[in-house]
């Protein structure tokens, strides 16, 4: 048995992604767009309809920009959900604090969410620094074999720019133990 949407004139059987609203930028209508766009923009060459023509290239060149623009919304979340050094750092202190204020109140409950705030800190900064190491090692892999590709094919720029990758993946190594 359906259930009646609550707001008159609403689809009971329309499901909406609250992570996707109509004003967030998003892949498929962009890709759709462009598609459109471009369809519309070759019909208006094929038919000499200039009006058409510039209608279809702005359709298709407004699709673009919103991929682009999901796109860089899609990496912004993804940084957002990286683990943080800082943030890590943060909750682990914020943690320490209420389980020692806990302690001084006598207030179990709040010793005992200070000690699981301060534990989840430690682990957030725990993967930080683990990401950190695996980011240095990519980076001292891929500037050696730059180096050996630069040496090899006597390319001193390419060369050149391997040794600095390699050293800055070492030093993020270093950093991040």
């Amino acid at each position: 048995m359906r259930r009646r949407a609550q707001n008159h004139g609403e689809n009971p059987m329309k499901t909406q992604n609250p992570v996707q609203s109509e004003q967030q930028p998003s892949r498929l209508h962009g890709l759709a767009d462009k598609v459109v766009g471009t369809v519309q923009k070759h019909a208006g060459r094929v038919l000499d309809d200039r009006e058409m023509e510039a209608e279809g290239a702005l359709k298709a060149s407004r699709g673009e920009e919103e991929i682009d623009e999901a796109k860089r919304a899609a990496q912004a979340k993804r940084d957002d959900d990286a683990p943080s050094k800082i943030h890590g750092a943060a909750e682990k202190i914020a943690g320490a604090v209420q389980k020692h204020a806990g302690r001084i109140l006598d207030d179990h409950a709040m010793e005992a969410e200070g000690a699981r705030k301060e534990a989840r800190g430690d682990d957030e900064l725990d993967d930080a620094k683990r990401s950190g190491r695996m980011a240095g090692r990519v980076d001292e892999a891929v500037g050696a074999v730059k180096k050996v590709a630069g040496d090899a094919i006597d390319d001193a720029k390419l060369e050149a720019e391997g040794a600095a990758q390699y050293v800055k993946g070492r030093a993020r190594q270093i950093i991040n133990n």
